[in-house]
C-alpha cells in the first residue's frame, strides 16, 4: 500500500513539475515573441531626436509621437491591440473607491492650463432651458462642459462629469419623447493621427448632470453621430459607428436601440459619418464615399445624390428647420472641399454650387 502511495506522490510530483516547466516555458516564448513584436513594430522604428534637432523642426509639437508611444504602452500583448473595455472597467473601480473613501476630503487647485482650446466634436442646446441660452459642448479630450449664458461674453464653462473628463465626446443628442435623457458618443474616427479612442456610448436621465456608460456599447470604439428621433410616442436612437476590432460588427454600421440603448440592431453597413432628422421626421445621412442617404422607417435607406468629384469622401448635411423639402450637404474630395449641393424637393433633383475662395484654409 506504501509503495502505490509512494508511486502515486512520485507520479503526481513529476506531472506536476512537467506542467510548471512547460508553463513557464509557454510564457516565456510569448514574453519574447511579443518583444520581439514590439522591436519590429513601425512605431519602435522612429528615429530618436535630440533636443537640438527638435528645435530645428518648425512644429515641435509632435502628438503622432506621443499616439505611438501610447498605443505601444497600453497594447495588449494577447490580442496587440488596445482594449476599449478596460477604462470601463478602471472607471468602475475608481466610482468604487470614491463610495468608500468618501468621507476623505482633498482640496484641490486647478494649476492650468487655462483657456486652452481643443478641438469641440459636439454642440447642444439645452430642450429643457426655454431661455435658449444653456449649451453643451464635447471636446476631444476634454469630456462634456456646459455654458449656462452662451449670449454672454463673460459666461464661463463649467465640466459636467468628472468620470468624462478626458473623453473625446464626438456626438450629443437628447431624447424628444423625453427631454431630460441624453446621450454622448464617443471616440473620434476621422482617421487623424492624434485622434482618441471613446468608449461607447454614454447616457444621462437627469438633464446632463450624471452619465453612465451603456454596456452594451462597449465596443463602439467611434461613434460618428447619433440622433434620437420620436416614432409614434416612442424614442428610437440611431447611432452610426466604427468597430475597428469587428466585435459587434463588420466594421462600419449604422445601429438603432428601440429600449432606450439597452440593445441594438444592425440596420445598415452603409459607413454613415452624419444623421440629421427633418421636420416631416425623415431621417437624412450622409456616408464616407459622397452618399447622400434618406429614410423614413429607420431600415431601409435610398441614395438621394452621389457625388461626382473625384475621389469623394464625407458628407455633412444640414436641413431647412421650417422646410423638410430643402436639404444642404457639404462633400470632400479625399481631405480637401469637393462640392455643396442643395435639393429644394426632398432629393430628387440637386443644384451643385462652388464654395468660397478660402473654402480649404
Amino acid at each position: 500500500m506504501r509503495k502505490k502511495v509512494l508511486l502515486f506522490v512520485m507520479v503526481f510530483l513529476g506531472v506536476s513539475t512537467l506542467y510548471i516547466i512547460n508553463r513557464e516555458n509557454h510564457k516565456e516564448k510569448k514574453r519574447v515573441a511579443f518583444i520581439e513584436y514590439l522591436n519590429n513594430h513601425p512605431y519602435s522604428k522612429r528615429k530618436i531626436i535630440s533636443k537640438g534637432e527638435l528645435k530645428k523642426i518648425p512644429k515641435k509639437d509632435r502628438p503622432d509621437l506621443a499616439f505611438e508611444q501610447d498605443f505601444l504602452r497600453t497594447m495588449d500583448p494577447e490580442t496587440r491591440t488596445v482594449p476599449q473595455d478596460k477604462l470601463i472597467h478602471a472607471i468602475n473601480i475608481a466610482n468604487q473607491l470614491n463610495e468608500t473613501n468618501r468621507n476623505t476630503d482633498f482640496n484641490w487647485e486647478s494649476r492650468g492650463p487655462g483657456e486652452v482650446a481643443g478641438r469641440t466634436r459636439a454642440v447642444m442646446f439645452d430642450p429643457n432651458d426655454n431661455t435658449n441660452t444653456r449649451v453643451f459642448a464635447g471636446g476631444v479630450g476634454g469630456g462634456i462642459c456646459m455654458n449656462n449664458d452662451i449670449t454672454s461674453a463673460a459666461s464661463t464653462w463649467s465640466q459636467v462629469s468628472p468620470n468624462m473628463s478626458n473623453f473625446a465626446i464626438s456626438a450629443l443628442a437628447y431624447d424628444p419623447v423625453n427631454t431630460m435623457t441624453f446621450y454622448a458618443g464617443t471616440g473620434e474616427g476621422w482617421g487623424n493621427i492624434d485622434a482618441i479612442n471613446g468608449g461607447g456610448i454614454w447616457k444621462s436621465t437627469d438633464g446632463g448632470t450624471n452619465w453612465t456608460n451603456l454596456a452594451s456599447t462597449t465596443d463602439f470604439e467611434f461613434v460618428y453621430d447619433i440622433v434620437v428621433r420620436n416614432e409614434s410616442g416612442s424614442a428610437v436612437i440611431y447611432a452610426s459607428m466604427r468597430d475597428s476590432q469587428n466585435t459587434s460588427s463588420s466594421g462600419t454600421d449604422l445601429f438603432r436601440s428601440t429600449d432606450g440603448g439597452t440593445t441594438w440592431a444592425n440596420v445598415s453597413e452603409v459607413p454613415v459619418r452624419d444623421l440629421e432628422i427633418a421636420a416631416d421626421n425623415t431621417i437624412w445621412a450622409g456616408d464616407a464615399v459622397g452618399n447622400i442617404l434618406s429614410s423614413t422607417d429607420g431600415t431601409t435607406w435610398t441614395i438621394r445624390y452621389t457625388s461626382t468629384v473625384t475621389t469623394p469622401r464625407r458628407v455633412e448635411i444640414a436641413l431647412a428647420p421650417s422646410n423638410a423639402s430643402v436639404v444642404y450637404a457639404l462633400i470632400t474630395n479625399e481631405n480637401v472641399f469637393g462640392e455643396f449641393v442643395r435639393s429644394s424637393d426632398a432629393g430628387q433633383n440637386w443644384t451643385s454650387f462652388s464654395g468660397p475662395n478660402d473654402v480649404n484654409d
